[in-house]
Protein backbone atom coordinates (compact mmCIF):
# COMPACT_ATOMS: atom_id res chain seq x y z
CA UNK A 1 0.00 0.00 0.00
CA UNK A 2 2.61 2.21 1.17
CA UNK A 3 4.54 1.81 -2.49
CA UNK A 4 1.31 1.94 -4.70
CA UNK A 5 0.32 5.39 -2.98
CA UNK A 6 4.17 6.91 -3.30
CA UNK A 7 3.94 5.81 -7.09
CA UNK A 8 0.60 6.90 -7.47
CA UNK A 9 1.50 10.44 -6.34
CA UNK A 10 4.47 10.93 -8.31
CA UNK A 11 2.21 9.86 -11.56
CA UNK A 12 -0.78 12.80 -10.53
CA UNK A 13 -3.01 10.23 -9.84
CA UNK A 14 -3.68 12.49 -6.73
CA UNK A 15 -4.30 14.92 -9.29
CA UNK A 16 -1.19 17.00 -7.35
CA UNK A 17 1.38 19.31 -9.21
CA UNK A 18 4.86 18.44 -9.31
CA UNK A 19 5.77 20.78 -6.47
CA UNK A 20 3.03 19.31 -4.24
CA UNK A 21 3.73 15.99 -5.26
CA UNK A 22 6.95 16.29 -3.84
CA UNK A 23 6.24 17.82 -0.98
CA UNK A 24 4.32 14.92 -0.20
CA UNK A 25 6.72 11.98 -1.17
CA UNK A 26 9.80 13.96 0.69
CA UNK A 27 7.19 13.79 3.83
CA UNK A 28 7.29 10.07 3.64
CA UNK A 29 10.75 9.89 3.65
CA UNK A 30 12.00 10.15 0.10
CA UNK A 31 14.15 13.05 -1.39
CA UNK A 32 12.46 13.87 -4.82
CA UNK A 33 12.60 17.58 -6.92
CA UNK A 34 9.48 18.77 -8.69
CA UNK A 35 12.25 19.17 -11.51
CA UNK A 36 12.10 14.90 -11.48
CA UNK A 37 8.70 14.18 -10.86
CA UNK A 38 7.84 16.22 -14.14
CA UNK A 39 10.70 14.52 -15.74
CA UNK A 40 8.51 10.85 -14.91
CA UNK A 41 5.01 12.13 -15.39
CA UNK A 42 6.50 13.07 -19.12
CA UNK A 43 7.35 9.76 -19.63
CA UNK A 44 11.20 9.18 -18.55
CA UNK A 45 11.84 5.94 -16.76
CA UNK A 46 12.30 7.28 -13.24
CA UNK A 47 14.25 3.72 -12.27
CA UNK A 48 16.07 5.34 -9.82
CA UNK A 49 12.64 7.03 -8.24
CA UNK A 50 11.39 4.06 -8.24
CA UNK A 51 13.84 2.59 -6.51
CA UNK A 52 13.71 5.35 -3.61
CA UNK A 53 9.95 4.37 -2.95
CA UNK A 54 10.47 0.71 -3.00
CA UNK A 55 13.69 0.89 -0.44
CA UNK A 56 10.92 3.76 1.28
CA UNK A 57 8.45 0.82 1.42
CA UNK A 58 10.58 -1.79 3.34
CA UNK A 59 11.76 0.63 5.41
CA UNK A 60 8.48 1.82 6.75
CA UNK A 61 7.31 -2.43 6.54
CA UNK A 62 10.51 -3.28 8.83
CA UNK A 63 10.12 -6.33 6.80
CA UNK A 64 13.44 -7.93 6.00
CA UNK A 65 11.26 -11.42 5.34
CA UNK A 66 12.19 -11.76 1.82
CA UNK A 67 16.39 -11.37 2.26
CA UNK A 68 16.43 -13.36 5.40
CA UNK A 69 14.64 -15.99 3.59
CA UNK A 70 17.40 -16.09 0.29
CA UNK A 71 20.21 -15.76 2.99
CA UNK A 72 19.06 -18.27 5.39
CA UNK A 73 18.63 -20.52 2.09
CA UNK A 74 22.22 -20.49 1.00
CA UNK A 75 23.29 -20.93 4.59
CA UNK A 76 21.49 -24.08 5.37
CA UNK A 77 22.31 -25.47 2.14
CA UNK A 78 25.97 -24.84 2.67
CA UNK A 79 25.84 -26.41 6.09
CA UNK A 80 24.22 -29.70 4.58
CA UNK A 81 26.85 -29.90 1.32
CA UNK A 82 29.95 -29.72 4.13
CA UNK A 83 32.14 -32.72 4.42
CA UNK A 84 35.41 -33.37 5.89
CA UNK A 85 38.91 -33.24 4.29
CA UNK A 86 39.47 -37.17 2.88
CA UNK A 87 42.97 -36.67 4.02
CA UNK A 88 42.66 -33.93 7.36
CA UNK A 89 39.36 -35.20 8.04
CA UNK A 90 39.14 -32.64 11.22
CA UNK A 91 38.89 -29.80 8.32
CA UNK A 92 35.75 -28.89 6.55
CA UNK A 93 36.96 -29.41 2.61
CA UNK A 94 36.50 -26.49 1.17
CA UNK A 95 38.31 -27.74 -2.36
CA UNK A 96 34.84 -26.99 -4.66
CA UNK A 97 32.82 -25.84 -1.95
CA UNK A 98 31.83 -22.76 -3.10
CA UNK A 99 31.41 -23.55 -6.81
CA UNK A 100 29.07 -26.61 -5.28
CA UNK A 101 26.86 -24.32 -3.01
CA UNK A 102 25.98 -21.88 -6.03
CA UNK A 103 25.06 -25.08 -7.42
CA UNK A 104 22.78 -26.28 -5.35
CA UNK A 105 20.94 -23.16 -4.68
CA UNK A 106 20.76 -22.46 -8.46
CA UNK A 107 22.70 -19.26 -8.42
CA UNK A 108 25.53 -17.63 -10.61
CA UNK A 109 28.98 -18.64 -8.57
CA UNK A 110 29.85 -14.48 -8.82
CA UNK A 111 26.77 -13.73 -7.31
CA UNK A 112 26.81 -15.82 -4.40
CA UNK A 113 30.74 -14.65 -3.59
CA UNK A 114 28.78 -10.87 -3.52
CA UNK A 115 26.43 -12.44 -1.85
CA UNK A 116 28.60 -14.24 0.46
CA UNK A 117 30.70 -10.91 1.45
CA UNK A 118 27.38 -9.04 1.94
CA UNK A 119 26.42 -11.77 4.34
CA UNK A 120 29.57 -11.22 6.12
CA UNK A 121 29.18 -7.21 6.35
CA UNK A 122 25.49 -7.53 7.38
CA UNK A 123 26.77 -10.34 10.44
CA UNK A 124 30.12 -7.99 11.08
CA UNK A 125 27.76 -4.81 11.46
CA UNK A 126 25.27 -6.24 13.29
CA UNK A 127 27.54 -7.64 16.12
CA UNK A 128 28.88 -3.85 16.67
CA UNK A 129 25.76 -1.77 16.16
CA UNK A 130 23.40 -4.67 18.19
CA UNK A 131 25.12 -7.61 19.46
CA UNK A 132 23.19 -10.47 20.55
CA UNK A 133 25.51 -12.69 22.55
CA UNK A 134 23.79 -16.25 21.37
CA UNK A 135 24.85 -15.20 17.96
CA UNK A 136 28.31 -13.89 19.03
CA UNK A 137 28.93 -17.30 20.97
CA UNK A 138 27.96 -19.29 18.26
CA UNK A 139 29.91 -17.39 15.94
CA UNK A 140 32.77 -17.53 18.38
CA UNK A 141 33.00 -21.50 18.44
CA UNK A 142 32.62 -21.88 14.88
CA UNK A 143 35.47 -19.09 14.08
CA UNK A 144 37.69 -21.07 16.90
CA UNK A 145 37.22 -24.61 15.20
CA UNK A 146 38.11 -23.20 11.87
CA UNK A 147 41.39 -21.66 13.67
CA UNK A 148 42.11 -24.74 15.54
CA UNK A 149 41.96 -26.65 12.38
CA UNK A 150 44.62 -24.64 10.50
CA UNK A 151 46.71 -24.02 13.31
CA UNK A 152 49.10 -26.87 12.04
CA UNK A 153 50.89 -25.56 8.43
CA UNK A 154 50.27 -28.82 6.25
CA UNK A 155 50.18 -26.32 3.30
CA UNK A 156 51.16 -23.07 2.22
CA UNK A 157 47.97 -21.53 2.86
CA UNK A 158 47.80 -22.79 6.25
CA UNK A 159 50.45 -20.75 7.42
CA UNK A 160 47.96 -17.69 7.03
CA UNK A 161 45.52 -18.81 9.95
CA UNK A 162 48.03 -18.76 12.77
CA UNK A 163 48.23 -14.69 12.26
CA UNK A 164 44.52 -14.26 12.71
CA UNK A 165 44.81 -16.77 15.40
CA UNK A 166 46.87 -14.40 17.34
CA UNK A 167 45.58 -10.87 16.22
CA UNK A 168 41.73 -12.04 17.06
CA UNK A 169 40.81 -11.73 20.99
CA UNK A 170 38.39 -13.99 20.14
CA UNK A 171 35.57 -11.69 21.43
CA UNK A 172 33.44 -10.14 18.73
CA UNK A 173 32.19 -11.11 15.26
CA UNK A 174 33.62 -8.20 14.05
CA UNK A 175 36.91 -7.98 15.48
CA UNK A 176 37.63 -11.51 13.61
CA UNK A 177 36.30 -10.09 10.20
CA UNK A 178 38.32 -6.62 10.87
CA UNK A 179 41.70 -9.23 11.49
CA UNK A 180 40.67 -11.49 8.52
CA UNK A 181 40.42 -8.71 5.91
CA UNK A 182 43.24 -6.81 7.45
CA UNK A 183 46.04 -9.85 6.90
CA UNK A 184 44.20 -11.38 4.03
CA UNK A 185 47.09 -12.05 1.88
CA UNK A 186 44.91 -14.25 -0.97
CA UNK A 187 41.33 -15.79 -1.71
CA UNK A 188 42.55 -18.88 -0.85
CA UNK A 189 41.88 -18.28 2.54
CA UNK A 190 39.02 -16.81 2.54
CA UNK A 191 37.85 -20.06 0.90
CA UNK A 192 38.77 -22.11 3.70
CA UNK A 193 36.35 -20.20 5.78
CA UNK A 194 33.43 -20.58 4.14
CA UNK A 195 31.95 -24.14 4.70
CA UNK A 196 33.11 -23.07 8.67
CA UNK A 197 30.76 -19.95 8.49
CA UNK A 198 27.69 -21.56 7.26
CA UNK A 199 26.89 -22.64 10.58
CA UNK A 200 26.55 -19.49 12.05
CA UNK A 201 25.36 -17.24 9.15
CA UNK A 202 22.21 -20.30 9.17
CA UNK A 203 21.81 -19.39 13.30
CA UNK A 204 22.19 -16.07 12.55
CA UNK A 205 19.26 -15.68 10.04
CA UNK A 206 17.15 -18.68 11.54
CA UNK A 207 17.07 -15.98 14.42
CA UNK A 208 16.28 -13.09 12.91
CA UNK A 209 13.57 -15.26 10.80
CA UNK A 210 12.42 -16.25 14.58
CA UNK A 211 11.86 -12.71 15.68
CA UNK A 212 9.99 -11.69 13.01
CA UNK A 213 12.46 -10.34 10.30
CA UNK A 214 12.63 -7.00 11.30
CA UNK A 215 15.36 -4.88 9.53
CA UNK A 216 18.97 -5.18 10.97
CA UNK A 217 21.01 -1.65 11.52
CA UNK A 218 22.98 -3.01 8.20
CA UNK A 219 19.69 -2.87 6.30
CA UNK A 220 18.56 0.59 7.67
CA UNK A 221 21.74 2.00 6.86
CA UNK A 222 21.28 0.83 3.19
CA UNK A 223 17.62 1.83 2.69
CA UNK A 224 18.17 5.24 4.06
CA UNK A 225 20.93 6.00 1.93
CA UNK A 226 19.18 5.02 -0.95
CA UNK A 227 15.36 6.24 -0.01
CA UNK A 228 17.17 10.02 0.84
CA UNK A 229 18.80 9.64 -2.49
CA UNK A 230 22.65 9.08 -0.73
CA UNK A 231 25.48 8.29 -2.55
CA UNK A 232 26.57 5.00 -2.79
CA UNK A 233 30.20 5.95 -2.26
CA UNK A 234 29.53 7.44 0.80
CA UNK A 235 27.28 4.62 2.56
CA UNK A 236 30.18 1.80 0.89
CA UNK A 237 32.72 4.26 2.59
CA UNK A 238 30.90 4.09 5.92
CA UNK A 239 30.56 0.42 6.45
CA UNK A 240 34.13 0.17 5.68
CA UNK A 241 35.31 3.01 8.13
CA UNK A 242 32.68 0.68 10.48
CA UNK A 243 33.83 -2.29 9.96
CA UNK A 244 36.93 -3.16 8.18
CA UNK A 245 35.30 -5.11 5.49
CA UNK A 246 35.65 -2.85 1.43
CA UNK A 247 32.44 -2.44 0.63
CA UNK A 248 31.80 -1.66 -2.93
CA UNK A 249 28.77 -0.66 -4.96
CA UNK A 250 27.35 -4.34 -6.25
CA UNK A 251 27.44 -5.14 -2.73
CA UNK A 252 24.86 -2.17 -2.14
CA UNK A 253 22.89 -3.08 -5.13
CA UNK A 254 22.95 -6.96 -4.41
CA UNK A 255 21.63 -6.59 -0.33
CA UNK A 256 18.91 -3.91 -1.69
CA UNK A 257 17.86 -6.81 -4.14
CA UNK A 258 17.82 -8.99 -1.55
CA UNK A 259 15.68 -7.20 0.61
CA UNK A 260 13.41 -5.86 -2.56
CA UNK A 261 12.45 -9.26 -4.43
CA UNK A 262 14.46 -12.08 -2.35
CA UNK A 263 17.09 -12.15 -5.13
CA UNK A 264 20.44 -10.69 -5.49
CA UNK A 265 18.77 -9.45 -8.93
CA UNK A 266 15.26 -8.59 -9.83
CA UNK A 267 15.88 -10.98 -13.18
CA UNK A 268 17.14 -13.89 -10.72
CA UNK A 269 14.65 -16.49 -8.21
CA UNK A 270 15.33 -19.39 -6.90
Amino acid sequence: MFVRELISTIYGNDGSSPIEAAKLIRDKGVVVSPATVEEIRFGEEGYNIRRRVECAGVLASDDASKKNALYRQIASQGVDIRQPQETVTHRFDSYGFTEGLAEAVSLPLEFLRKLLMVMRMELSYTDKTEPDEETRSFFIDAAGQFLNAYTIPLSRTSLFHPSIKAAWDGATIEGFYQVLYSQRRNGTSLGTLVPYEMEAMDFFYKRQIQRGSHLTNFDRLLLNFKATSGHDADVNKKIGEEIGIRCEKFHTWIHLNALLYGAPSPNLVI
